[in-house]
């Protein structure tokens, strides 16, 4: 892990009490990694666990005048399921709550179009569904 992931892995345990409940732990370390994946890629992570008053957007993300707001699904194997939790129940409010944030101050015009992208991470393999439209199952 580099330096600027490692920092932001210390200020996201320190803000959201990580690090006590393993759930916890193991989805920043999601969020995180998925992170790193956008910016290898080329892409500006703009924000991470942004709280609206529809739920919490995971990261938040732009590239090419495109904002990307990413779910991620983080488990430590797959019995539990993973990136079929993101329905279109769920994606209703990740709509609401981009469509909450584009309109803070700041924010708007800025995105010629936004996307909804879905990462699932079980054990070491990762996934990404990019532009989801109804659900990443």
């Amino acid at each position: 892990m580099d330096t600027q992931s490692t920092t932001r892995a210390a200020a996201n345990s320190a803000l959201h009490g990580r690090g006590i409940d393993g759930r916890c732990t193991l989805g920043a370390a999601g969020e995180d990694r998925t992170a790193a994946w956008y910016e290898a890629q080329g892409y500006e992570v703009l924000a991470s666990n942004v709280r609206t008053p529809f739920g919490e957007i995971d990261i938040l993300a732009q590239q090419a005048g495109r904002l990307h707001v990413i779910e991620v699904k983080t488990r430590s194997h797959d019995a539990f399921g993973g990136a079929e939790a993101v329905n279109a129940r769920k994606l209703k409010k990740l709509r609401k709550s981009a469509a909450w944030w584009l309109q803070q101050p700041g924010q708007r015009g800025r995105f010629e179009r936004v996307c909804f992208d879905v990462v699932e991470i079980v054990g070491p393999s990762m996934t990404l569904w990019q532009e989801v439209e109804h659900g990443a199952s």
